[in-house]
Formats: C-alpha cells, structure tokens, sequence
C-alpha cells in the first residue's frame, strides 16, 4: 500500500505519473526488469489512467439542476413622415405577459427592453397611427432577443418603404 498523505505534489498530474512510475517500479521488481522496463511501463500505466480519466470526465452526465436561460426582449420601432407632430400608439407584451400601451412621437426611434422572460414568451409588438390617416407614414418595427447577458440578436423584423399606417411584428422566444 501506497501512503501519499506526507508528500507536497504540484498537481494532480505529477501525482499520476508518480503513482504509475511507483506502480511499474514495483512490478517490474518482480520481474527483475530494467529501467527502460520500468520507464516503459510507467508510460503504459499513466496513459491508461489518461484514458480512463479523460473517458470519465468526457462521459460525465450534465446536472440536472441546470437554471433555465433568461431572455431579455427589445422592442424597436422607427418612423418616418414629412408630417410633424404625429403620434404612434405602440401595443406590446410586457414581461408579465400582458399587453402595455405606449404612446410616442413620429419620426422619433423608440426602443424598450422586458425581461427576464422565459423560452415560449410570446413577443408581440403593435404600432398604430393616432388620428387621421397619413398617406406618407413608413414604419419600421422589430424584435431582437438576449439570452443570459449576451448581445441582442434580430429575430423578426417588419420594415417597408411603402407608406402605412400600422405594423405588426412578433416572434416566439426559441
């Protein structure tokens, strides 16, 4: 029997090659080896144990207790007019799942973020003029998503140059 407990090693390597080195010592001492023997031998045992070891980790089940991700959702909307002093009424699906009524500027960008949603979160993103019609309106709408504090990633976009007076764009959390 091996005790290791007095020794100071540097890693957990230098511990396998040492416990292969004093392994292949000692079977080759009962085979009246040489060193080469014994150097072959601890070769052949430690890359055993890298195998064995490597195979272990690599086969490693993944915890179960994963977190789910977080998504983080951002609304953009942008219009353009020769009209000043428009209005937008902007419909979206708020954290909570519920709808929130937002009213803006035209030809002023608006961008809000909600969060932290949940894979399945259903985003929804509804732009209105207010009043009368504005046949030189273009509006530009779109939803971009973060997953766990990466970069936002455009997801749905809905953007045209032909005038209108409303869009709709939504987009499922994958």
């Amino acid at each position: 029997m091996f005790i290791f407990e007095n020794k100071n090693y540097i890693s957990g390597a230098f511990n396998t090659i040492y416990l292969c080195f004093i392994l292949a010592q000692k079977f080759n001492h009962m085979k009246k080896q040489t060193v080469i023997g014994t150097i072959l031998a601890t070769r052949n045992l430690f890359l055993l144990m890298l195998s064995l070891s490597v195979f272990t980790i690599a086969c490693k089940k993944e915890s179960s207790n994963t977190a789910a991700s977080e998504y983080y959702v951002k609304y953009e909307v942008s219009s353009t007019t020769i009209y000043s002093g428009g209005k937008l009424n902007l419909s979206i699906t708020n954290e909570k799942n519920s709808q929130s009524a937002i009213t803006i500027a035209t030809r002023a960008p608006y961008e809000v973020t909600i969060g932290p949603v949940k894979k399945g979160f259903n985003a929804n993103l509804s732009v209105s003029k207010e009043g009368s019609p504005d046949n030189q309106l273009k509006l530009y709408t779109q939803i971009s998503v973060s997953k766990d504090g990466g970069p936002f990633a455009l997801k749905a976009l809905n953007g045209s140059d032909s005038p209108r007076n409303s869009a709709q764009v939504s987009y499922t959390v994958e």
